[in-house]
């Protein structure tokens, strides 16, 4: 077979042309920031996150001074997206800025999306830092998100820590239920004692169909009873239908 034709290496953006991403990007911001916090996690505004995402890509090193700026600024939208966009940075650069996010911020909000991204991105240099967090944050968010992460790298005191959290009755249910999602997400073997009961005492719709998904990602044959009980009860198809399945 005759081989691929290579052509010319890409050539790197030039300090110009990383500057006019970056420009681009800065008015992305701007508008984003003017539809709310929590915008950028929109449908509605995916080609605009995607435009900001590529501006950053393209302005090279210089996008790490660009959202370090961001997040050493006064408007606390714009703090919570640079927090929000160091994923788009190579790991080694972004590191230092997740670290100032998560222990130097006196936003709650920050530091929350600080942990959220390192946990969900399952950034394994950074689990002496939500190790830190989980344990010694003032706020139950940021602690409950390290503990995400940490249980997410196969830690068990980030197990022991999410099930503290969501046995936690001081905090609202869908604080709670978010932190059962992250439990139910993990499946650990040793959780399934607390999805077993769930499973037959809640009558929560979004708690049974999480636990539900819990012990079949275990395959827990110590669930089938209640399994069982939810297939044969009064309940909606929106619950028996996964039970039947996760029973099967």
């Amino acid at each position: 077979a005759e081989p691929a034709p290579t052509g010319p290496a890409p050539t790197a953006a030039t300090p110009e042309e990383q500057r006019k991403s970056l420009e681009a990007v800065s008015k992305g911001i701007d508008e984003l920031a003017k539809k709310g916090l929590f915008a950028f996690m929109s449908p509605e505004n995916k080609d605009l996150m995607a435009k900001i995402q590529e501006g950053l890509k393209a302005g090279g090193d210089l996008s790490v001074d660009f959202l370090a700026e961001m997040l050493a600024g006064k408007d606390s939208t714009k703090r919570f997206l640079a927090v929000s966009l160091l994923s788009e940075l190579d790991i080694e650069k972004a590191l230092p800025l997740y670290r100032k996010a998560l222990f130097e911020s006196e936003d709650d909000l920050v530091r929350r999306m600080a942990s959220h991204s390192l946990a969900t991105h399952k950034i394994e240099k950074a689990l002496p830092d939500l190790m830190k967090a989980m344990k010694e944050d003032k706020d139950w968010g940021v602690r409950a998100n390290s503990a995400y992460g940490v249980a997410k790298m196969g830690n068990k005191a980030g197990i022991d820590a999410l099930v503290e959290s969501y046995n936690d009755e001081s905090h609202q249910p869908a604080e709670r239920l978010g932190v059962l999602g992250g439990i139910a997400d993990i499946a650990d073997p040793s959780t399934a004692p607390l999805f077993r009961d769930l499973l037959a005492k809640s009558k929560d719709d979004t708690t049974l169909i999480l636990s539900i998904g819990a012990v079949e990602k275990m395959m827990d044959k110590a669930s089938l009873a209640p399994l069982q009980a939810i297939i044969q009860g009064s309940g909606s198809s929106l619950i028996k239908e996964p039970a039947k399945k996760a029973y099967n």
